[in-house]
């Protein structure tokens, strides 16, 4: 079980900074990581997926689990164990980003995702 701690922009009812621990967290580091442009972060560079470069492009599916993989392996080692799945929904024209990790999935639904995206958008 992946056992991380994410601290959030802001502060709990007793003016500590807000934590969240486990699956939560988890979800947020996988979020950060779709969500973040390559080039973002000068520390590191090479992070992030870079899911709008994805938009239009319906035949990179197989790039984009790629993409997704690579950067858990090398930005959350503790989570190389994951299944990435795209869900295509053609009626909608859409597709959801499906993360199992330890038997949890973690689903991207970009349908109902509004912007900007909130932890609430990942559904566990």
């Amino acid at each position: 079980m992946v056992k991380k701690r994410e601290y959030l922009l802001g502060v709990n009812s007793f003016n500590k900074p807000a934590v969240v621990n486990g699956p939560e967290a988890t979800c947020i580091l996988l979020m950060q990581l779709i969500l973040l442009e390559p080039g973002s972060n000068p520390l590191k560079p090479l992070m992030g997926v870079g899911i709008k470069n994805y938009r239009y492009a319906h035949n990179k599916t197989n790039e984009l689990i790629s993409r997704i993989k690579s950067q858990i392996n090398d930005y959350i080692p503790e989570c190389n164990s994951c299944e990435v799945e795209i869900e295509e929904i053609t009626d909608k024209k859409v597709a959801n980003i499906k993360i199992t990790i330890d038997g949890i999935t973690y689903i991207y639904d970009s349908l109902s995702a509004p912007i900007p995206i909130a932890l609430e958008d990942f559904k566990m």
